[in-house]
């Protein structure tokens, strides 16, 4: 496979290529069985790079737009357990090369807003248009606000309505 540059980066091997996301956790949690096991990068409390642990396979996960907003995209890649040792003991000048490197993989990107959690994800690979998936991703929170607020009204009106769901299929 090749990166963005003309190096050929290799898929990691016994990895989980695909991070399971539940909606309404929060990016770093993306399920109740997922640890985090490093946090690279914060910002306000808020953390925007670290590492997670789901079933035995390592993920890089970024903030990779909105850091500072209340609606951020994010991304998870599959990462091996030297890769992150590497990322640890570099400085942090070589360490942001090597997450920077590293995030470029095939994997996921996800929609989150920081009072909600996760709202949709969809996969991310070397010939996916970012700004394309970024636009479902920003269609699917659209949906979700939308269908937030009808059901909002029916509450008003008295209809029972049961809790919207976070995610659906983008």
């Amino acid at each position: 496979m090749q990166t963005e540059t003309a190096t050929p980066t290799p898929e990691p091997r016994g990895v989980l290529g695909t991070l399971r996301v539940d909606a309404g956790l929060f990016p770093w949690q993306p399920t109740p069985g997922t640890h985090e096991i490093a946090r690279y990068r914060m910002a306000d409390d808020f953390p925007l790079v670290g590492v997670v642990e789901q079933d035995g396979s390592l993920f890089l996960y970024q903030c990779v737009l909105g850091q500072g907003e209340q609606v951020n995209i994010w991304t998870y890649t599959p990462l091996l357990e030297h890769e992150r040792r590497a990322i640890e003991d570099a400085s942090p000048r070589r360490a942001a090369e090597l997450i920077a490197r590293l995030g470029r993989r095939p994997g996921q990107i996800a929609i989150a807003h920081r009072s909600v959690g996760l709202i949709a994800v969809r996969p991310l690979g070397h010939d996916a248009d970012t700004s394309d998936e970024v636009n479902r991703l920003f269609g699917a929170l659209g949906d979700y606000w939308a269908e937030l607020r009808a059901r909002t009204l029916r509450v008003r009106r008295g209809v029972n309505a049961a809790p919207v769901a976070a995610t659906a299929p983008v």
